[in-house]
């Protein structure tokens, strides 16, 4: 080799070298340090264990295990819908698409989820248009031809505040809260027009119980014995039943007009994206991801279709991931979705890039502060960002650690198939997260 050709002189080279080695060798023995430390946590090797730790500062891999093995992601899902709503829907989001024909105010849904929302009780802006003007009021229906559950949703489910109905139109969340207030016998309903469909009955095995095709509901009030207790229940979503709702709240009639043709060239906005994303991210909320993708669509389009958002995202921002996204929804509630560690790290690697570092925390659960890991991951000062993902059996974290030597790393630490509850594996993935922290 011809030294002359460097400017740092041979012992400046060999000193070079030297250095390369050296780190090189550092970062292999971590790597060995850290799958050790996986191979002897007990309650992390009768599953499958996917982890995957990435320095966005050198772009580089830190560690890899099962890294392009597809896991169930529950509900890191939600994740790709955030990233979705950062490329489409911009700062507020589309409440209403409406056009003025004479005296007639003919509207269409977009899909919003905050309508009458008590998640969202201070501002109402779709809500306050529709009162204040003095136009007749048509609801345009059929912009949304999809079922209204998601593919591959627990049909089971649909009596649970974790799993409403999808739709055009949402209104109150699209559930019912019933509640009983202190020294009363009686339940007090919200939305109050379902007041007439629970039946109270004392011998009542459960204490609320939905129909499986109606919304007609049994409840046994002796069994409510936390009486500061509220239950949500989705109700069975008509475009009928939801022109009733909004009419009673408006206090003026909502007509149904059926494949109602227009451009709806005017819009109502809605609220702040990020009010929306933080309750997503942090409450890990399943009704608000489905109607964001839904949202995204109606961008896209003037069909309310998840499928249109979830097509575009990947032929346009996914189709470098080395492992293409297997997305069927937006909340992760379908077993049917499916990604790998690496295609999370990418995909938080693209996130973390789009949004400034405090803007982006401040929406995402804190370890041992707020979210789904407000009992988990603490540290002073904070050192997990992430989102959680669960269902029976899968349990899945991905975001960002802040190390002790002041680098910001990305990880997915995804666990599929285990026995038993997530808290018997919380402890060592707690336990493996903090020697990241400190090691890296």
């Amino acid at each position: 080799m011809d030294f002359k050709r460097y400017p740092i002189g041979k012992s400046g080279l060999i000193i070079y070298i030297s250095l390369v080695l050296l780190l090189s060798s550092c970062a292999t023995f971590k790597s060995r340090q850290l799958s050790s430390k996986l191979d002897k946590a007990d309650k992390l090797s009768d599953h499958f264990v996917g982890l995957v730790i990435f320095d966005p500062s050198s772009d580089e891999y830190l560690y890899e295990k099962e890294a392009d093995k597809y896991f169930t992601p529950a509900s890191n899902t939600k994740l790709f819908t955030f990233f979705a709503g950062l490329k489409l829907l911009g700062d507020s989001i589309d409440g209403l698409r409406y056009t003025i024909l004479g005296d007639s105010l003919i509207f269409v849904g977009t899909g919003d989820p905050t309508l009458l929302n008590p998640k969202f009780p201070d501002q109402q802006p779709v809500f306050d248009f529709l009162a204040s003007t003095d136009k007749q009021l048509y609801w345009a229906t059929g912009y949304y031809d999809e079922p209204y559950f998601g593919p591959g949703w627990s049909w089971d489910d649909y009596a649970y505040g974790f799993q409403p109905e999808r739709s055009e139109l949402p209104i109150y969340g699209n559930m019912v809260r019933i509640h009983k207030p202190i020294g009363s016998d009686s339940l007090s309903v919200i939305p109050e027009r379902f007041s007439s469909l629970i039946d109270l009955d004392k011998g009542y095995r459960s204490k609320l119980k939905r129909d499986l095709h109606y919304n007609y509901f049994i409840a046994n009030p002796e069994l409510w014995i936390d009486e500061e207790d509220t239950l949500n229940r989705p109700f069975q979503y008509t475009p009928e039943l939801v022109a009733q709702l909004l009419s009673d709240t408006l206090k003026k009639k909502v007509s149904i007009i059926e494949n109602f043709e227009s451009d709806f060239d005017q819009t109502v906005k809605s609220l702040p994206t990020s009010e929306v994303y933080e309750i997503m991210l942090k409450a890990s909320d399943n009704f608000l991801a489905e109607q964001l993708l839904l949202n995204s669509s109606a961008k896209l389009s003037n069909r309310l279709n998840a499928e249109n958002t979830m097509v575009f995202m990947e032929r346009l921002h996914f189709k470098h991931m080395e492992q293409k996204p297997i997305w069927r929804d937006g909340s992760g509630l379908s077993r049917y979705n499916l990604f790998t560690p690496r295609s999370m790290v990418q995909l938080l690697d693209m996130i973390y890039d789009h949004l400034p570092k405090d803007e982006l925390y401040a929406l995402l659960p804190e370890g041992g502060s707020s979210g789904t890991i407000n009992e988990w991951y603490g540290g002073n000062p904070p050192y997990v960002y992430a989102k959680t993902g669960t269902l029976s059996n899968n349990h899945c974290l991905s975001g960002y650690i802040e190390t002790v030597s002041g680098k910001t790393l990305i990880f997915s630490f995804m666990n599929n198939n285990y026995p038993g509850s997530s808290d018997s594996i919380k402890p060592q993935m707690q336990q493996i997260l903090e020697w990241i922290r400190d090691n890296y």
